[in-house]
């Protein structure tokens, strides 16, 4: 009798943990969502000596799509600002590099009691130039123009730019919405054009608001 009571014990709580185990592994409804920020850019390369940082925008969307508890795949449409501005000789220089950007991330959220999550993501973004613009102003000149206008035949910007993105911040669950606060670093692959080692640097500040959407 007592064997039996101990197995009907077993089976039942082999039955809890299950239901438990499977409760917490439910996938969590897809999101939607906006995101809004400040840029801070700055151009690497040997050829551009030392430019200053240049404070720019970067917002859009997004997607959050769960592949597990904790897991996502997160794409973005984001229009980000990227550049850099320059001191020298009583002389402002500004370039202003507009793209249309589009990350795909892995998305990680740690688990945490309350309504309060830490997360990180990663992944790959490629960038469609959408606009360029160099202003100088100084010692009586003041001049703006398309980056279009100053290319040459042989020394032209390139309109496709791709890169890796890592950042990471805090989720916040705001009467069933969630409200992220984070940073991010944009680290471009590409050169900015084929006669120079230049590339992108931009680190984001990102806040996001996002929406269940269906399960």
């Amino acid at each position: 009798m007592r064997l039996h009571q101990l197995v009907c014990a077993g089976l039942i709580a082999a039955s809890v943990v299950e239901a438990a185990t499977a409760q917490t592994a439910v996938t969590p409804p897809r999101r939607f969502g906006f995101a809004a920020g400040l840029n801070s850019s700055t151009i690497s390369g040997d050829d551009l000596g030392s430019p200053s940082r240049r404070t720019g925008f970067i917002a859009g969307a997004l997607l959050v799509l769960p592949v597990a508890s904790n897991i996502a795949i997160e794409p973005e449409v984001l229009y980000s600002t990227k550049g850099i501005t320059s001191h020298d000789s009583g002389i402002d220089a500004s370039l202003e590099m507009n793209y249309v950007q589009v990350p795909l991330l892995v998305r990680i959220e740690v688990p945490a009691s309350g309504g309060t999550k830490p997360f990180f993501y990663g992944g790959p973004a490629i960038s469609f130039k959408a606009s360029c613009n160099v202003e100088v102003s100084g010692q009586g000149a003041n001049i703006s123009s398309g980056c279009d206008n100053l290319e040459s035949e042989v020394d032209k910007l390139k309109t496709v730019d791709y890169g890796l993105v890592a950042g990471g911040g805090l989720l916040f669950d705001v009467g069933g919405r969630k409200f992220s606060v984070g940073a991010r670093y944009d680290h471009s692959l590409a050169k900015i054009s084929d006669s120079s080692d230049s590339k992108h640097r931009v680190i984001s500040l990102l806040a996001t608001l996002e929406f269940p959407w269906g399960r």
